[in-house]
């Protein structure tokens, strides 16, 4: 089993899966790249000078 995701992050140590022999356990975040970080920031930083240029919104989702 795989878990990517805890009630409070970091889980306490007293969590009794952080010792389970056949559970794979990462931070939410565990996929994430520097890389993607970067292009995450840059993509806001694009998004907000667009948006002050008067441009409509990009990536809206209804």
């Amino acid at each position: 089993m795989g878990i990517d995701g805890f009630d409070a992050e970091p889980p306490t140590p007293a969590l009794r899966l952080l010792r389970a022999p056949d559970v794979v356990l990462s931070p939410h975040v565990g996929g994430v790249t520097r890389g993607t970080v970067v292009r995450i920031a840059l993509a806001a930083v694009q998004n907000a000078a667009g948006r002050l240029a008067g441009d409509p919104p990009r990536g809206i989702v209804n």
